[in-house]
């Protein structure tokens, strides 16, 4: 119908985009808001070309599946608007020329791309509503023209900026392409009625109003978990927040061969995201890759501290490392690398870890992160000297160097307390000194006994001096049920507050905590009376600076039905009840295959201590051990598996150790092994960059 008082005018396409019509293209692409004639002067257009030349249409869209849902009934509307009914036969499917020999198809995409790729003399191809397109369609339809001039009209309202259709042809315009946005505001032919419409949206709701009607695309739908807008928000934030990046300069690789995936580079230093690479690589060009990535780590840590290479080590990625080895040893380079084996990590893994860190250090809280498993866990082969080169090897140890990669981004970490649970072959108390340099004694009325020190004879001091300056510590003692004693805490030879008395009426494990002005000065812990007193761990910090704390819990020699006894109250899967570990890294499993326990054994046994440590409200990482020459190789592939198929039911985050070692070349594997089973500092550095990249903050 016409407005009232309105004369009728000659038919006409919208002026404003003739010179969009007019100039030639490979690609027309017309996009924007709603009621902005794009629809209406492509039908129109088509139309006038199909009047007076020899053309073949190709009208697409996503889902078609009537043919109301094609641009049909449009082309009715304009062959009867500008007058030419009598020269077109219009039937329910097609629509024909009758002199020109001109032609329209319809055809839904999603159902007919294989019937389209083989259609013949198609001039112009109308992708209605291409929103929806999809890369893999694309890959079809382009090389489907052939002809010589021949084109594509791309019309849409914009859905998301992340759609292909939106990147591959208005983000990145492709040569050979026209393309134009247009709104309503450029509609000569808009009604009143429609306007009035717009203008209402406009003050309900501007975010709606700029994309239904201006076309601007949304940076997000509801099934999103990262949100555009959040990332945009993320760049540069830095410098609008004043922050400077502090902490570990690194390159995250994620390796691809010659499939769909494309190789991938971060460059990052701390907390930013200073560049992004991608590239495709062609098969067996794994070396050429790692050379570009082992530049990255070059000139980026040139310009100060140095930059580690973090890889996929699973798959194609398996092989990068002896790469980054033999390039270093070419260039003389000295970058380092380690391969990140990690499974079912979830963006809800290690949430109770998560928010410890947050709030930590608060009111004396710290984030704390335990340890469990066998001797490898313990970082026997680390030292220098004595039984399994336990000598010093406490410097060398996965809680000293994760401690380290803590404190070198800023986080300060207290790491030298100790748990004496841990039933080393160590030769007598000066063995623990020489373990642990931070832990001495006066003489000789303590010894390890029930997996802790016990003092039933004389009031002998232990020493514990921290490396960082302390203003508290926390004691755990064995509360019995009789035979107890009493011990004191002294701050440097100084008694500090009352003595505690062990006998409770329960067994339990308990603690006891004192503080004083902050210093390096020695704790010291001594029995006073009574028949026995058992200390299983001391841990000192700072109350405002100590933002984590790590403790070592591992057992020489244990499998994973050493912590289902409870012939102790701290041992076993009661260990940490006292000090309640945010995080726990579990591992545990060699010395179950190395004795041939079976599979299932240890699958149930795993899922009882997971159970313990998780109503404990700690989060639990799953850890499969190293390589190692084991004594049943036979079952290697069923213990493999077993550790999948544990965090998978147990939905638990999985470092793959086997799985991360598995790239290191024959030179590299000597420096890492101290023997078939235990590792060297490089080793257990090694494990620790494992834990870093899921403990970390950043």
């Amino acid at each position: 119908m016409t407005e009232q008082g309105r004369e009728p005018v000659r038919p006409t396409l919208n002026p404003a985009l003739r010179a969009f019509w007019a100039q030639p293209a490979r690609n027309r692409v017309l996009y924007g808001g709603r009621s902005s004639s794009k629809s209406w002067d492509a039908a129109g257009f088509a139309v006038y070309l199909a009047a007076n030349y020899c053309v073949r249409f190709l009208c697409a869209r996503q889902f078609q599946n009537r043919i109301a849902e094609s641009v049909h009934t449009l082309l009715k509307l304009q062959i009867a608007r500008f007058g030419l009914s009598d020269e077109f036969h219009v039937t329910q499917t097609a629509i024909r020329h009758r002199h020109t020999g001109s032609e329209f198809l319809f055809y839904g995409l999603w159902r007919h791309i294989d019937e389209i790729k083989s259609l013949e003399a198609i001039d112009i191809c109308w992708i209605e509503e291409a929103h929806n397109l999809t890369a893999e369609q694309w890959e079809v339809l382009e090389p489907t023209l052939r002809g010589e001039g021949s084109q594509f009209w791309i019309i849409f309202n914009p859905r998301l900026a992340s759609d292909f259709v939106y990147r591959r042809f208005v983000t990145q315009t492709p040569p050979r392409t026209v393309r134009r946005r247009i709104n309503y505001d450029e509609n000569p032919f808009l009604s009143r009625t429609i306007r009035r419409v717009i203008d209402a949206k406009r003050v309900e709701n501007a975010e709606d109003y700029a994309h239904i009607y201006l076309g601007e695309p949304r940076e997000d739908d509801d099934s999103v978990i990262i949100r555009r807008a959040w990332v945009r928000a993320a760049i540069d934030a830095h410098r609008r927040l004043g922050l400077e990046a502090v902490g570990a300069r690194r390159v995250g690789f994620d390796v691809a061969d010659s499939g769909g995936d494309l190789n991938a580079a971060v460059v990052a230093h701390g907390f930013l995201c200073v560049g992004v690479e991608e590239w495709k690589a062609a098969e067996d060009e794994l070396l050429k890759s790692a050379g570009r990535v082992h530049g990255l780590a070059r000139d980026f840590g040139a310009r100060e501290h140095g930059a580690e290479i973090i890889y996929d080590s699973i798959g194609v990625g398996a092989f990068a490392g002896s790469h980054f080895q033999a390039l270093n040893a070419e260039l003389g380079a000295a970058v380092a690398w380690c391969g990140l084996v990690a499974y079912n990590l979830k963006p809800s893994s290690l949430k109770n870890w998560r928010a410890a860190l947050a709030t930590s250090p608060a009111g004396g809280t710290r984030a704390k992160i335990a340890f469990t498993g066998d001797s490898t866990t313990m970082d026997a082969g680390a030292g220098s000297a004595g039984p399994t080169w336990q000598t010093g090897a406490f410097n060398r140890s996965v809680s000293a160097f994760l401690a380290d990669l803590f404190d070198r981004a800023g986080i300060q970490t207290a790491h030298d307390g100790q748990v004496y649970t841990n039933g080393v072959p160590m030769t007598g108390l000066a063995g623990v000194t020489d373990y642990n340099p931070k832990i001495t004694f006066e003489n000789t009325g303590w010894a390890l006994q029930g997996r802790m020190f016990q003092n039933s004879s004389i009031t002998d001091k232990i020493a514990y001096t921290p490396a960082k300056a302390s203003d508290s510590i926390l004691v755990g003692y064995h509360a019995r049920s009789s035979g107890g004693g009493a011990f004191v805490i002294y701050d440097n030879g100084t008694i500090s507050g009352a003595s505690v008395d062990t006998t409770s009426g329960t067994e339990a494990i308990l603690t006891a905590t004192r503080s004083r002005t902050a210093s390096i000065n020695p704790w010291q812990v001594a029995r006073v009376s009574g028949a026995s007193v058992g200390i299983p761990f001391m841990e000192a910090y700072h109350s405002t600076n100590t933002k984590i704390s790590i403790l070592n819990g591992a057992v020489y020699g244990s499998a994973s039905g050493t912590w289902m006894e409870n012939s102790t109250p701290l041992l076993r899967q009661n260990m940490w009840d006292a000090w309640q570990p945010n995080l726990i890294f579990l591992n545990i499993g060699i010395n179950d295959k190395n004795t041939n326990v079976p599979v299932e054994t240890f699958k149930a046994n795993v899922r009882a201590i997971v159970a313990k440590y998780k109503s404990l409200n700690s989060d639990v990482v799953l850890v499969r051990h190293h390589p190692f020459n084991s004594n049943y190789p036979s079952v290697d592939g069923v213990y493999a598996q077993a550790y999948y198929d544990l965090a998978s039911d147990l939905d638990l985050p999985l470092i793959d150790l086997s799985a991360r070692f598995s790239s290191l070349a024959s030179a590299q594997a000597t420096d890492y092994y101290n023997d078939f089973i235990h590792l060297k500092g490089k080793g257990y550095y090694d494990i620790a960059m494992s834990y870093w990249q899921l403990a970390s903050p950043q």
